[in-house]
């Protein structure tokens, strides 16, 4: 049988070699000699790897059992720590931040920082979130939220035009959650401001920073009834559930009643005349001024719209002195006309105030059958 390899020359697989009786014995002890050493060194750097890392073990243990007792990590402690105000998560953003200053320190919750820097921290942190009108009454629910791993602590900066309802001014946010509160605004607005005043953050020495926030409130949502008019023309109009009916105080209204806020509202039937739906706003002002029911009318908005039925018509806001009470109204108006006939909404909500947006919702409901 052929060999699968041949060896030519002095050449000889390995095992021969291994086998090869011509090799001496001095060869064979030099052989052994030199395993002896490698296996001491082998021994030895095990050894000295070993004692470095008993070494380090002991002195990680001490040192963080210091930690652990300092800064009570297990209760939610943390060390002092620096927060960087780098642009990006890169290494060149973090070097450039550090070396400009942009940090802010975090010890024991307390956070210490240049105003501008703590201030981009400060509004990056905290939100204000769900903002709206209460379904009944005049105060506006806030959300307050901490996006940031350190509790708050903040006073707020109460003015003329706002405080808070069931809830003292200081309020305290853990990490990571959210607080409801209740404000009631001096007057209705689309939009909430409000002032803090950090107190768990300093700029300097007894120096709090005061960080502003605002958000837009959502429009007061309500359970709806329904009138429905069966009469020529046949229209409907939506309003607060739990209304109550009043007397009429004009011989062409088909309905009136008050929202719980307390805001009256009419519907009216009337033949279609020569003023021109442009025009009604300023005859109901001169109309309601010659009963002697008002004084100081004045037409504040009056532009032509479209009804959800696509039905053209005219909203309208009258401001105006109600005599009986002495207070200022600011009547919202629908005036549209179909089949010969024109049909006027108007709800009378106190001038500036929360009503406003309420009666503005049940004037623009109305539409045609």
């Amino acid at each position: 049988m052929e060999p699968l390899v041949e060896f030519t020359g002095d050449a000889k697989p390995a095992y021969q070699a291994h086998r090869d009786p011509a090799r001496t014995h001095c060869e064979r002890s030099v052989a052994r000699h030199r395993g002896r050493q490698r296996r001491h060194l082998q021994r030895g750097v095990a050894s000295d790897r070993l004692g470095t890392r008993a070494r380090l073990d002991r002195h990680l243990r001490r040192t963080h059992n210091l930690v652990d007792w300092d800064y009570n990590i297990a209760g939610g402690g943390h060390r002092p720590v620096t927060l960087v105000l780098a642009d990006e998560r890169s290494p060149e953003a973090l070097r450039s931040a550090l070396f400009e200053g942009r940090t802010v320190v975090w010890f024991k919750d307390l956070l210490i920082g240049e105003p501008p820097h703590l201030q981009a921290l400060l509004q990056a942190g905290l939100t204000l979130d769900d903002v709206r009108w209460h379904p009944s009454r005049d105060v506006v629910s806030v959300t307050l939220a901490n996006h940031t791993e350190s509790p708050m602590r903040l006073r707020h900066l109460t003015t003329a035009s706002q405080s808070f309802t069931g809830q003292a001014n200081l309020v305290d946010i853990d990490p990571h959650s959210r607080t409801q509160l209740t404000l009631r605004p001096a007057q209705a607005a689309d939009e909430v401001r409000l002032e803090f005043e950090v107190l768990n953050a300093l700029t300097a020495p007894n120096e709090h920073p005061r960080i502003a926030l605002q958000a837009d409130v959502a429009p007061r949502v309500q359970a709806l009834a329904e009138y429905r008019h069966e009469g020529d023309p046949g229209f409907r109009i939506a309003f607060p559930e739990g209304s109550q009916p009043v007397a009429p105080d004009a011989e062409d209204q088909v309905f009136s009643a008050s929202t719980p806020d307390g805001v009256t509202f009419r519907a009216s039937v009337a033949p279609e005349s020569d003023v021109t739906l442009e025009d009604t706003a300023a005859a109901w002002a001169s109309g309601a001024e010659a009963t002697g029911i008002g004084t100081d009318f004045e037409v504040t908005k009056n532009q032509a719209v479209t009804l959800a039925d696509g039905s053209p018509a005219f909203r309208a806001e009258i401001r105006w002195l109600y005599l009986p009470a002495g207070v200022r109204l600011a009547t919202q108006a629908v005036f549209a006309a179909h089949g010969g006939q024109v049909v006027s909404v108007a709800a009378h909500p106190l001038e500036d105030s929360a009503g406003v947006a309420s009666a503005a919702r049940i004037v623009e409901s109305l539409r045609f059958d």
